[in-house]
């Protein structure tokens, strides 16, 4: 009997719930400030509230539907062929462009050797006239000249130059005694 009454109350819940799908059932209520609220839940008890009741849209025809999906579909794979044509296009395009460069980059290897060998069969147009061998011809050596100026003598000329000329590396002077 438990079963049976279940059954009836599930069988009641459903066909209600389809005679309630035509319908959309909304309430409106107004606040003690002036707003307006719309619900699609009862109001809380003790507060004044409009049920307003709307015709839903009725679905399309199914086969319209479908004819829709599978035209959709089409389309679909339509466009991932296409993807994938392009796709194969462009790696052939990147294997061949490697290939390309793989080829001169042995060539290059290749030619480099040949680039720094004699030419051979080279000639000349006109005949090369040399001149006869000479011995060679010695100059005379350039005397020693006097310095510019006189070299600092001691530590104190030492320093003086470095005052004169600050681009000088410090020189190492004796370390004074105590």
């Amino acid at each position: 009997m438990r079963c049976y009454v279940a059954h009836l109350l599930g069988a009641f819940t459903l066909y209600s719930a389809i005679a309630q799908a035509d319908t959309a059932t909304v309430y409106k209520t107004v606040d003690e400030n002036g707003v307006v609220s719309f619900s699609d839940s009862p109001p809380a008890a003790g507060t004044s509230g409009e049920t307003l009741e709307f015709q839903t849209a009725e679905p399309g025809a199914d086969s319209d539907y479908q004819q829709h999906l599978e035209h959709m579909r089409e389309t679909t794979d339509r466009m991932a062929a296409d993807r994938r044509e392009r796709e194969q296009h462009r790696a052939e395009l990147l294997r061949q462009q490697a290939e390309r460069q793989a080829a001169l980059a042995a060539s290059e290897q290749a030619s480099e050797y040949d680039d720094l060998a004699y030419p051979g069969g080279y000639g000349y147009p006109y005949p090369v006239y040399l001149d006869p061998p000479r011995r060679p011809h010695h100059q005379h050596r350039p005397h020693p000249r006097p310095p510019l100026a006189k070299p600092p003598q001691g530590v104190e000329g030492l320093r003086s130059n470095l005052r004169n000329n600050s681009q000088l590396m410090r020189p190492m002077l004796p370390r004074r005694s105590p």
